[in-house]
Parts: structure tokens; sequence; C-alpha cells
């Protein structure tokens, strides 16, 4: 009698002890998920900001640290169209020259050609500097280096509460820094996850 009352008291425990243990591990195995996705969506919202800042400064010659003013640009604003054509010509002693021919053909609104709907359905705009999973806005930072003799704008654009517990700023590893992209040391606007 005791013995088969042993029996079912550690059938019970063991029965307990695995459930325990899968909802533990299943759990872990979602929030490792989550956090995935999550970042998957950081990473689309920092390409879009990346592709909106670099037009914008190519439309007003410099890169912009205010939100409202990318966000108007977003909206409001339009890019040109530019036809590049190089034509080479071989000089009379042989030698090749190229001249470049650049011509303007139009001008499409940054809405229509860079915050495509099939790509980013749910997009509002209010929300660009949001970013997705902690809601805190991103932190920019624009400023102009010397590069080469010449002054070079420069920007950078990271996630300042990242849902990913291993991403933080004093790592050595680029990769597992806060998500971002651009820098204020060198010329560059590639992102970190690249």
């Amino acid at each position: 009698m005791t013995t088969r009352i042993f029996t079912y008291v550690t059938l019970v425990i063991s029965l307990g002890l695995a459930y325990y243990l899968f909802h533990v591990i299943n759990s872990k195995l979602e929030q490792d998920r989550q956090i995935v996705k999550t970042e998957q969506e950081v990473i689309e919202r920092l390409k879009l900001i990346r592709q909106l800042e670099i037009a914008y400064l190519s439309r007003k010659g410099k890169y912009t640290d205010n939100w409202d003013s990318l966000r108007n640009f977003a909206q409001n604003d339009y890019i040109y169209l530019i036809n590049k054509e190089e034509k080479v010509f071989t000089l009379a002693y042989g030698a090749d020259s190229s001249v470049f021919v650049i011509d303007t053909v139009g001008k499409i609104s940054v809405r229509d050609s860079i915050i495509n709907p099939k790509q980013y359905p749910d997009l509002s705009l209010a929300e660009l500097e949001l970013a997705p999973g902690s809601g805190k806005p991103f932190a920019v930072k624009v400023d102009k280096i010397q590069k080469g003799g010449v002054l070079v704008d420069v920007i950078e654009v990271k996630d300042v509460a990242p849902v990913n517990p291993i991403r933080k700023e004093d790592n050595e590893i680029k990769n597992r820094k806060p998500l971002r992209f651009g820098s204020l040391e060198e010329v560059s606007t590639s992102g970190n996850w690249e």
C-alpha cells in the first residue's frame, strides 16, 4: 500500500515537473520569437527612416534631426527623377574622354516613391519616430565632419530602448549594440544589422 501511494505521489510530482519545464522552455522560445519579430519591425522602420533621410539630404542638402520636418517632407515634398548618361569619345590622339549628361526628367512625391503602401500597409507617419515594441522615439543625431578636406553631413539613428536584453551600448561586438544606422565618425548610412 505504501509503495502504491509513493508511486502515485512520484507520478504526480513528475508530471508537475514535466509541465513546469515544458512551460518554462516554451515561454522562453516564445519570448525569443517575439524579440526576433520585433527586431525585424525595428529594422524595417530604420530602413524607411534611412531612405527618407537620404532623400531629404538629396533634396535639402542636409540631414534633419527634427521628426516634424522629416514627417512633413515625407507627406508633402517631392524628389527629382534624374537621368544620368555617360558618353565616351575617342580623342584625335587616341585617349578617351567622358562626358556626363545629367537631365531632370520629372519629379515624384516622396509619399508615392519611398512610402510604398504595399511595403508599409500599416504605416502611420504620425508614429514614424517610434520604435516598434518599446514605443520610444529613435534617437537622431546629425553633424558635419571633415573628410578628405571636405565638410560632409553625417547621421546616426538608433533604437534607445531595444527589446532584446542582449543589445547594450557598451557591447564590444558591433551587431550586439542597439539597432542603428549611420555614424557620426565616418560617412556611412549602413545599419549594424547588415
